[in-house]
């Protein structure tokens, strides 16, 4: 684009949702000018007007949906636009796999305009058209600076994750479809397409949807095709009881506590078994000439647990002891792959951290995550290393593996 001499210009995208489309919008929103994107199902009569009043200087259209009314636009000659770039291959116009090559070719031959093209983060880079309360649309103008605060609002309150499919369900010439897929692209997430909405059922099981962008009235469609569903099958006094005790014990504020209840019986269910099968092996090792004392003195079975058993246990497992406290201070792999950190609403805690987070976790977030913070996490890794330090020096020479030594000889 900057080869052609397209630096400053007003470049129109018009088509449904595609990558061609994508790819159009952020190479112009990243520097190369304003883009102007249109609704596709424009009648002539007002693509024509869009393009007319917002001096469009070139015209991205999709060749399935618009090749006729681009036909019309250049006989007509009432606009500006002085090129037409097809998505795809189409005889008598240029496309976008050509520009691609003649990009390829540009940079082969040490074209690098494109890395001291000047970033106004507050000048005008997107021409959006609107409806408003008169019957011609309205246009608003939109910065980088606009559209990536939004970004980061919603970094900050949703936890999206690498790995992640969003179905792209709104038209990227909406400005929430097109945010939404901004937001989905700067946290690592794959997108799908859907191939219409008889077939969203099924596309959300084929390519296994975790989130997406919507309106309310599509959540309401998807939700009556449930019920219906639930209908058939003769579920719904099954439904009607879940939701009922779901719904009780969210408003405990159930739903963290469960997770978190979860995630310690899990860590026991990992650690527990070995950890009994050493202490089998201490119990063996203990005299029963101890016992046998203590029982001829009249000791009690809790006088002799107290006195005998758990001294003997804490000299010998006290190093062990502190080095699975330590452990589990730093356990990221049960929290990273149990839950992720969540759940809970991040804006209750700060930078990242939600219901379950561990420093570790958090610290991870901070250094790899999509709100990074290399300040903040080089804070924790520090408080991380003195809280683990400074416990296990005290606890240990309080220990009488270190002060009783001489006792268990």
């Amino acid at each position: 684009m900057l080869k052609k001499g397209w630096h400053g210009k007003r470049i129109a995208v018009v088509g449904p949702n595609s990558y061609n489309w994508m790819a159009t919008f952020f190479a112009t929103l990243g520097g190369v000018g304003t883009i102007v994107p249109l609704d596709r199902g424009l009648p002539y009569e007002e693509l024509e007007s869009s393009l007319a009043r917002s001096y469009a200087d070139v015209l991205v259209f999709d060749e399935t949906t618009h090749k006729e009314m681009v036909e019309k636009l250049k006989a007509d000659g009432k606009i500006l636009v002085k090129e037409y770039i097809s998505m795809k291959e189409l005889e008598g116009y240029e496309n976008l796999n050509d520009l691609r090559e003649q990009g390829k070719k540009a940079l082969e031959e040490g074209f690098e305009d494109y890395k001291t093209v000047p970033i106004d983060e507050n000048a005008v880079t997107i021409l959006l058209f609107t409806s408003g309360t008169t019957s011609m649309s309205k246009a608003v103008m939109l910065s980088q600076q606009n559209i990536l605060s939004n970004v980061k609002a919603m970094e900050a309150t949703e936890n999206f994750i690498h790995g992640d499919i969003n179905m792209a369900f709104l038209p990227y010439h909406h400005t929430f479809g097109s945010v939404g897929q901004t937001v989905m692209l700067a946290c690592g997430v794959a997108t799908a397409y859907c191939d219409g909405l008889k077939y969203l059922q099924k596309n959300l099981v084929e390519y296994k949807v975790s989130v997406f962008f919507c309106v309310p009235l599509l959540i309401e469609s998807i939700y009556k095709k449930v019920m219906q569903t639930v209908k058939k099958q003769g579920k719904e006094k099954t439904l009607a009881t879940g939701i009922k005790i779901s719904q009780f014990l969210l408003k405990f504020g159930i739903d963290i506590n469960t997770t978190r209840i979860c995630i310690v019986i899990v860590n026991m269910w990992i650690g527990v078994p070995y950890s009994m099968l050493m202490c089998s092996g201490i119990l063996m090792n203990i005299p029963n000439d101890l016992y046998e004392s203590a029982r001829i003195d009249g000791a009690s079975p809790a006088r002799r647990f107290f006195k005998i058993t758990l001294p003997y246990m804490l000299f010998v497992t006290g190093p062990y002891l502190i080095t699975q406290f330590i452990g589990n201070i730093n356990n990221f792999n049960v929290i990273y792959l149990l839950s992720g950190g969540g759940p809970g609403d991040i804006m209750l805690y700060t930078d990242g951290a939600k219901g379950t987070d561990l420093l570790i976790t958090w610290l991870y977030k901070l250094s790899l995550g999509t709100d990074r913070n290399y300040k903040l996490a080089s804070v924790i890794g520090i408080l991380v290393f003195v809280i683990s330090a400074v416990f296990s020096l005290i606890v240990y020479n309080k220990s009488s593996a270190v002060k009783g030594e001489d006792n268990f000889q």
